[in-house]
């Protein structure tokens, strides 16, 4: 028997305990796991049965459902950090950025203060690009006031994403003609990928746009107002049809007239939602 075998017997886990973990992750986060993630699920919740000295899944999923009956969610926030993946970078999918500084240009005349939302923020790169284009763009237009509200499900990669410290390539900061404005770098990585990967923190003029919250996109969010560019990429894949059709309605109900809405370059609204005129490059546009 083979070390990993014997890691997999540590606990029991049975095929109802399977689908009992991921009908409460369907039912309070809106992903929907497939057959092939139970290895996965296995090997990122173990750790809670040990930290919990609990012998068997199926006591640790009584133990999630008690915390929900009695109104608390310690442990179920847990579980959610450990089963959602974070993978994000720098400009991911550049032409969003470029819509959103052709966007911006076009609306100074018109408004003083733009609120964005970057929704699944993940580890911070998505809203720390964005203030990089927006900073850029108010040194030119100081009269604007920009916002970006960052949020996440995962409470975990929140404070991760306050820190604003990431291990990158220290050439390719070099040559970016954003990131080698606004990271500052702090040392070499200890645990190289390559040898020119070191530590990078964000400038200390970013974080005056952005402020971070948890929030759980399937569960009710009322926003006090509107936006006007929301980003939502990568994020929909972990969701099923009718849960992503409903978010891109809130979504649209949330936008103002002639708001953006990106969505990532695997992803597509497959329902007809009259208020939102899809433009190209996973990007709609609010009638």
């Amino acid at each position: 028997m083979t070390q990993e075998s014997l890691v997999k017997n540590e606990f029991p886990f049975s095929d109802q305990d399977f689908d009992r973990i991921r009908s409460l992750l369907l039912e309070h986060t809106g992903i929907s796991l497939p057959d092939s993630k139970r290895n996965m699920m296995y090997s990122r919740l173990v750790r809670r049965l040990r930290s919990l000295q609990l012998e068997s899944f199926a006591n640790y999923i009584s133990h999630v459902e008690q915390e929900v009956s009695a109104g608390t969610s310690a442990e179920m926030l847990q579980m959610i950090n450990a089963l959602t993946t974070n993978v994000t970078n720098f400009f991911r999918e550049h032409h969003h950025f470029d819509t959103l500084i052709m966007e911006l240009e076009k609306r100074i005349e018109q408004q003083q203060e733009i609120r964005i939302w970057s929704a699944g923020c993940s580890t911070g790169q998505e809203p720390y690009t964005i203030a990089m284009v927006v900073d850029a763009f108010c040194k030119q237009h100081p009269n604007v006031k920009v916002s970006i509200l960052a949020t996440d499900l995962d409470t975990a990669v929140i404070e991760q994403a306050k820190q604003g410290v990431y291990t990158l390539d220290k050439i390719e900061v070099e040559k970016h003609p954003y990131l080698s404005q606004y990271m500052e770098f702090i040392e070499p990585s200890g645990s190289t990928i390559t040898p020119n990967d070191a530590v990078f923190k964000v400038t200390e003029s970013l974080r005056p746009y952005i402020s971070f919250d948890q929030i759980n996109l399937v569960k009710h969010w009322n926003h006090v107002k509107k936006f006007d560019f929301i980003f939502c990429r990568n994020v929909m894949i972990y969701f099923n049809t009718e849960t992503k059709n409903d978010l891109c309605r809130r979504y649209a109900d949330t936008l103002n007239s002639q708001g953006l809405l990106f969505i990532g370059h695997s992803e597509a609204i497959k329902t007809t939602i009259p208020s939102l005129e899809p433009l190209g490059g996973t990007t709609y546009r609010k009638l």
